[in-house]
């Protein structure tokens, strides 16, 4: 029973990251992807993948702060590309579990030039080489909701740019 409610929980993170990359907005993008990481947060903490829950709090973290860069001057600062590289860095270190800790560090460091972008399409697309390191990470950590996020994000991610960009761009 607890295996099904810790997957149960990884399901929810994967509703919310692949309503994420539907969104036209990027605020409605953020918001989701804060939704999704921390449900992984606490699935990959159930789990006993440290070095998956923390690069999913911290992502949390960076998505929030991303989410105010245009409203508020605090979080438009370049500073915060470094501060959240050297501290998926920090992360691995701390939780590590062997050589597979560097795949979700890869991915959150990937991740964080994606959401700092302000475009939408850029969102999407620097999102999407992340997608092979969670992929592996969450089939060797035993999270069956992850492998199947994995896949259907980068199909989400492909379908959103699909509808969202290849269409301006044709219209143009």
């Amino acid at each position: 029973m607890k295996d099904i409610i810790i997957q149960a929980i990884g399901f929810c993170g994967t509703a919310f990251l692949l309503l994420a990359f539907q969104g036209k907005r990027r605020g409605t993008i953020l918001l989701l992807q804060i939704m999704g990481s921390l449900c992984f947060f606490t699935h990959f903490g159930l789990l006993g993948a440290f070095s998956g829950a923390a690069m999913n709090l911290l992502s949390a973290l960076r998505a929030t702060v991303f989410f105010f860069r245009e409203d508020k001057k605090w979080a438009n600062s370049i500073v915060w590309l470094p501060v959240f590289i050297g501290t998926s860095l920090a992360l691995s270190i701390l939780t590590w579990e062997g050589w597979i800790s560097i795949l979700p560090m890869i991915g959150t460091v990937s991740t964080t030039f994606a959401q700092y972008s302000k475009a939408p399409k850029m969102v999407r697309l620097l999102t999407l080489p992340n997608c092979p390191c969670w992929l592996i990470y969450n089939g060797i950590s035993g999270s069956i909701s992850g492998v199947i996020t994995e896949v259907l994000i980068a199909l989400s991610i492909i379908i959103g740019f699909l509808r969202h960009d290849v269409k301006k761009t044709e219209k143009a």
